[in-house]
């Protein structure tokens, strides 16, 4: 793991590979072993687990990387092969505990993140796995954040609590290959990962293969109110005959309530929500962000499900935005060809289902769903 140097190259049959934003992703493959010289390749990987590296690639171009975790070997009447399975790179912080002492104070919330990447690659023997940590632009939003060790707390749960909150960020391992070396470099981004600015377009008929479309009421919401930071604590002088002080904790502000008129008058049940926001200390700002919510996330969350063929994708379509067309019978097509359906998503993971040899790879893409964007909460306690 400490070095990249290739010891074999395999035509395999993968089963299943996944990879996500800032989540674990997996791949499950088997290696046939039809004749002695490929049993013999094969038992260099054999044992390898937790000390080698799987990469895949498909038409030459890498869309998974990760770690060997199991490793089987088997043989009987119906030939021999190897199986192996793997996390990609994202599962590392959480199989490394925060063995040292933490205290940053006034940091940008990224600063914290290459922090915890850096500290944990560079403590000991067998820590780094080789994922550069670039600099990247600030998000301008600073924070506080410690740890101790009798915390018990693994490097992927304080990336979580410093990244999956209000105004937090994302990040991802991103891989390439330039030819001479493959890289592994940590990607964060505020309030999201950047891709490219113009949308991937997906057809039905045409490159989408099935297609589902759910709009679901309990998802979404009409009527909103933001939740801010809580004041900081008033001191107050100690009990009688006690000394010292006390302090009294404040609860956080609140903004007002922003409903959507419209829906309700037209007939809607009122569904409401809160929109967390643990670093706003002004109830105007909070009132924007409630506005915003109703005036853009108001009524049933309607979020599509795709399955399609994978050509001219890489793994940069995670974090890009969809441009979906459908045109069938549920949603014909309008005046000179328009589309019956068209619809923005943002890819957050794929799992692909690789075909036979000749065959189209078939994925299956994972949408962001606006409540996790927003952290929106029918009850936020």
């Amino acid at each position: 793991m400490v070095g990249d140097r290739t010891i074999e190259r395999f035509d395999a049959d993968v089963g299943r590979l996944t990879k996500y934003i800032g989540k674990t992703g997996a791949l499950d493959a088997a290696i046939p072993i039809p004749n002695a010289d490929v049993g013999k390749r094969a038992s260099a990987v054999f044992g390898g687990e937790g000390r080698l590296a799987m990469y895949a690639y498909r038409d030459q171009a890498l869309w998974w990387g990760g770690f060997v975790d199991t490793t089987r070997i088997s043989g009987g009447r119906s030939g021999a092969q190897l199986d192996v399975s793997g996390a990609s790179f994202e599962a590392y912080p959480d199989r490394r505990m925060a063995r040292s002492t933490g205290a940053l104070t006034n940091r940008e919330q990224l600063d914290i993140g290459k922090f915890l990447w850096d500290e944990m690659q560079a403590n000991g023997l067998g820590a780094s796995i080789q994922v550069e940590t670039p600099q990247h632009a600030p998000s301008g939003r600073r924070r506080d954040f410690s740890w101790k060790p009798s915390d018990v707390r693994t490097y992927g749960s304080l990336l979580k609590e410093v990244s999956n909150r209000a105004d937090g960020f994302e990040w991802i391992i991103d891989l390439w290959d330039d030819g001479f070396n493959r890289h592994r470099s940590l990607h964060m981004g505020y309030p999201q990962i950047g891709r490219p600015a113009r949308p991937y377009v997906l057809t039905y008929p045409g490159q989408i293969i099935e297609y589902e479309i759910e709009g679901d009421v309990l998802d979404g919401a009409n009527s909103f109110q933001a939740r801010g930071k809580a004041p900081d604590p008033i001191g107050v002088a100690g009990t009688p005959g006690g000394g010292g002080s006390a302090s009294i904790k404040q609860d956080p502000i609140m903004s007002s309530v922003f409903q959507d008129d419209g829906l309700l008058r037209a007939g809607h049940a009122r569904i409401d929500a809160v929109i967390e926001r643990d670093t706003v200390t002004q109830v105007s700002t909070l009132n924007d962000w409630a506005k915003l919510a109703r005036d853009t996330r108001s009524g049933p969350l309607v979020l599509p499900e795709i399955t399609c063929r994978l050509d001219g994708f890489d793994q940069s379509i995670l974090g890009s935005e969809l441009l979906i067309r459908i045109s069938d019978y549920p949603f014909p097509a309008g005046p000179e060809g328009a589309p019956g359906y068209e619809g923005l998503a943002r890819v957050i993971g794929y799992e692909v289902d690789p075909g036979e040899q000749g065959a189209d790879d078939i994925g299956r893409l994972i949408f962001e769903n606006p409540y996790d964007l927003d952290h929106m909460r029918k009850d936020p306690n």
